[in-house]
């Protein structure tokens, strides 16, 4: 555990280092991820492809044991993905860019050589995208650039509006990372994953607000399959109503359907939908 504690902050510092010494130069930001392919377990030609994101903070070892295995197993190709670390978002904004956009700018030329060399005008397999906790962040950002019909994609957090979220917050949880300039100008997350929704099937397996799930819902019905965490299935809410003052983390959670007790990769909801083609 040390030893990829520490190899976890040494990558953090170059990368940080990386950005200031272009920052410092003039140059253009050079994004770099940490990552990961596992062939399948089963033998043949590959035919199914996997990218999984990461939670935050969450290292190569632990995606592997909550996505990467499973997906291996059932004989995807797998590329796993670390989110950037915290500390290069200050300079990512300062250079007019971000934290999340680091990353997809660092992942989209990884996708190319992952589907060996398929450029985009060229066939490739379904690619299902996986995004667990922070990781669906980064999940929607690539697969908006990359992803074509028939891939699929699992979204394994509680569906939000960010932009809700930040006005009914008494404050910001996660900080700069979460910080991406004109972000809601292309749509919130609802909007982003209805586009998602109209090429390839979608998993969401935390729930949410009724009301945003349905959205993504409407624009594909027979795509979008959603699951409210057991806490809340009885009778989710359905929309927020926002209190006349700002709401701590907690309530916001309770009145979103979010349990952070249950929050983990949900293969066994995966896993059947992913066979239910």
């Amino acid at each position: 555990m040390l030893t990829i504690l520490l190899s976890t902050l040494l990558v953090a510092s170059a990368q940080l280092e990386a950005l200031k010494a272009d920052w410092a130069a003039g140059r253009p930001t050079r994004p770099f991820l940490v990552t990961q392919v596992i062939e399948p377990c089963r033998g043949g030609e590959v035919k199914k492809l996997a990218v999984c994101i990461g939670g935050s903070g969450e290292t190569l070892d632990s995606i592997y044991a909550s996505q990467g295995r499973h997906f291996a197993a059932a004989g995807y190709r797998v590329l796993m993905v670390e989110n950037p670390p915290d500390d290069i978002a200050r300079i990512c904004l300062e250079r007019g860019s971000s934290w999340l956009y680091y990353g997809r700018d660092a992942l989209v030329p990884l996708i190319d050589s992952f589907t060996q060399g398929r450029g985009h005008s060229c066939p490739r397999s379904p690619i299902v995208w996986s995004g667990f906790s922070l990781g669906t962040e980064l999940m929607m950002a690539t697969a908006s650039v990359c992803a074509r019909p028939g891939d699929s994609f699992v979204y394994n957090d509680f569906l939000c509006r960010c932009k809700e979220r930040l006005i009914v917050l008494k404050y910001e949880p996660n900080g700069l990372r979460n910080i991406t300039p004109s972000y809601y100008e292309e749509g919130d997350f609802p909007e982003r994953m209805a586009k998602l929704a109209k090429l390839g099937r979608v998993i969401f397996t935390e729930g949410g607000l009724v009301r945003d799930l349905e959205l993504v819902k409407s624009a594909a019905p027979e795509n979008v399959t959603y699951f409210q965490q057991p806490k809340f299935a009885a009778a989710p809410n359905e929309t927020l109503i926002a209190p006349p003052s700002s709401m701590d983390v907690s309530a916001y959670f309770d009145a979103c359907n979010v349990d952070p007790a249950n929050h983990y990769y949900k293969w066994e909801l995966v896993e059947p939908w992913l066979n239910s083609k």
